[in-house]
């Protein structure tokens, strides 16, 4: 159900585009004027005041500091454009050239190819009928982009020497991307030319769209995504306007909000863990050519790394018809999840549910003795549980019994050598416990539903009625949606248990 590819680019004149994507003639200005670059260092330095704010814990207040981000960012956007490096335009020429050159490089395509699907963009196409569990791709590591490739390139002497970089391998991924973009040339010219030129990540939502968020556990954390990676691009402007690294000299001039919105995009939405053989590092990040352009659908995981072999392998999670979308699964993954890190929402996700934050509070006269049981039967004090339709997950059902015992019965079970068994349900808890949990997760949920400003039916009659909503704002509501649904079926599991 993913989108990786959901764009549909304009085609341009591929002989006036040099290989990094500037537009050839010396129609590009590389720098800005002395002028120019010091009115985009000024706003830089406010970016970066702004987004260091205290009081973003407040969801109203971090909605404020949202605001005032994204006008700097449309005032440093306007005053970069003049830089004009161009993002990558895919069209048939670059699919037809990124096969090429996997092929020619040793990896293996059979059964499949690139084409595009409504309401996906674009995706893997059946050439014939497909059967499960057949071969389908083989990606070779040196196709791949790596952090290990990274750390090895004109990026090492500030991946070594910077405190950020040092500990954040998508950040160095995204930059790498950058890097092999803006060089004259580069060994993934043909996988860069087929990425998509935008993503419907969070960083796109205009702030009306991320607003129509409003309500959902995932609100806060898409503000804080779009203030972390804001903050970023300001702190990573600064460093390259200071340094005489290899990799400064290549970006120094190149590097913009957009590029680096871009790239940590790609990242995120593209990004897979492949082994090393390093015991300090067992695992790295990498950008999969041609792997990375199957879409998500709930499906057991068939894609693997062949560790002999050095490379990634996936086959068929199920039949398909000829000419059908073949799907791949992307983990046991939430709505939340997919949402914020690969910028769709799918409907039918069985794996999906609404994150609920509780915690024992500091001012609970029993807080302590509540955490020492919590943590003998091995539950979190304070943690995101998952909600989801049907039964209630085994330790969010231990914290709420623990959670609503008085100081004789948390005594008590402290002591019972079957304490374990609170994580099921069947457990032979006083009946007064059990009424006290279910009403307070009853309530709880009401007010989850009650926090949005619009109602289960009319999310659904907006969708009906307004064909032509914006990509973004349209993920917003079905997010919202899905949740709504979600917290009304555990709603009505919760008033069974109550009525019995």
């Amino acid at each position: 159900m993913g989108r990786k590819g959901h764009n549909k680019q304009q085609k341009l004149n591929k002989s006036n585009i040099h290989c990094n994507g500037i537009p050839k003639g010396g129609e590009v200005n590389l720098k800005l004027s002395p002028l120019k670059k010091n009115d985009l260092n000024k706003l830089v330095d406010k970016l970066l005041k702004v987004t260091s704010t205290l009081g973003a814990n407040n969801l109203n207040r971090s909605y404020e500091i949202h605001l005032e981000m994204d006008k700097l960012l449309h005032k440093i956007m306007n005053i970069e454009e003049e830089i004009n490096i161009e993002l990558p335009t895919r069209d048939e020429t670059s699919f037809e050239n990124l096969t090429s050159w996997m092929i020619e490089n040793g990896a293996k395509i059979e059964g499949v190819e690139l084409a595009q699907f409504e309401d996906y963009g674009y995706g893997l196409k059946a050439i014939n009928e497909v059967k499960e569990g057949n071969f389908m791709i083989s990606v070779p590591r040196k196709l791949m982009m790596t952090t290990d490739l990274a750390r090895k390139s004109e990026l090492e002497y500030l991946v070594r020497n910077d405190t950020l970089l040092k500990h954040m391998p998508n950040i160095i991924l995204a930059l790498f991307l950058l890097l092999e973009k803006n060089k004259s040339s580069s060994f993934w010219e043909s996988y860069i030319k087929a990425l998509p030129s935008s993503y419907h990540t969070v960083m796109y939502f205009t702030p009306q769209q991320l607003e129509a968020l409003k309500g959902s556990p995932v609100y806060e954390s898409a503000l804080k995504q779009c203030r972390s990676i804001a903050r970023q691009y300001g702190y990573l402007h600064d460093l390259f306007q200071k340094s005489t690294d290899p990799a400064s000299d290549i970006l120094r001039d190149a590097f913009t909000y957009k590029q680096y919105r871009w790239a940590v995009s790609t990242v995120m939405t593209r990004q897979n863990l492949i082994p090393t053989t390093q015991p300090e590092n067992p695992m790295i990040l990498a950008l999969i050519p041609y792997w990375d352009m199957g879409n998500h659908d709930n499906a057991k995981l068939t894609t693997d790394y062949n560790i002999e072999a050095d490379q990634s392998e996936y086959y068929s999670c199920r039949d398909f018809a000829a000419t059908s979308q073949v799907f791949m699964s992307y983990g046991a993954r939430p709505n939340s999840d997919v949402f914020l890190h690969n910028g769709f929402v799918h409907m039918n996700n069985v794996h999906d549910g609404v994150r609920l934050r509780l915690g024992v509070s500091k001012s609970d006269s029993l807080g302590e003795a509540r955490k020492t049981l919590l943590s003998e039967i091995a539950v979190p004090h304070s943690s995101e549980f998952l909600l989801t339709p049907g039964p209630v997950d085994g330790k969010l059902l231990a914290f709420l019994r623990v959670f609503n015992m008085d100081k004789d019965q948390l005594e008590d079970w402290k002591k019972n050598p079957s304490r374990f068994d609170l994580v099921h349900p069947q457990c032979a808890v006083d009946t007064t416990i059990e009424k006290r949990m279910w009403q307070f997760l009853g309530t709880r949920i009401k007010l989850l539903l009650a926090a949005y400003p619009t109602t289960l039916e009319e999310d659904e009659k907006l969708l009906l009625t307004k064909k032509e909503m914006a990509p973004c704002l349209k993920l917003a509501v079905l997010l919202r949606l899905s949740e709504k649904r979600i917290l009304t079926k555990v709603l009505a599991y919760v008033e069974d248990h109550l009525k019995q």
